[in-house]
């Protein structure tokens, strides 16, 4: 959630607790497409627990862009888990 005198926000993203990447983004910034490598092989059928780490989460409350008082980081508008080509 990016406003008010927060212009960056960087997001570390976790696979089964393993940093895999990061992720920045500015104030003004558009929706982004990224790839993230896996840490090591995954077995087919297998559990991948994958977190979203946000440097400075911001509520829309705080920014004064609404009443929803919740940490948020970015907004998401779709995650695909696919195999690597």
């Amino acid at each position: 959630m990016l406003g008010g005198l927060q212009g960056r926000v960087n997001i570390a993203i976790e696979v089964n607790g393993a940093e895999c990447a990061r992720v920045d983004f500015a104030a003004g910034d558009g929706p982004k497409t990224f790839e993230v490598p896996l840490p090591v092989p995954v077995t087919s059928g297998q559990a991948l627990k994958i977190t979203f780490v946000v440097s400075d989460p911001n509520s829309p409350f705080l920014i004064h862009a609404g009443s929803d008082a919740r940490q948020l980081g970015t907004r998401f508008y779709e995650l695909t888990v696919a195999a690597p080509s």
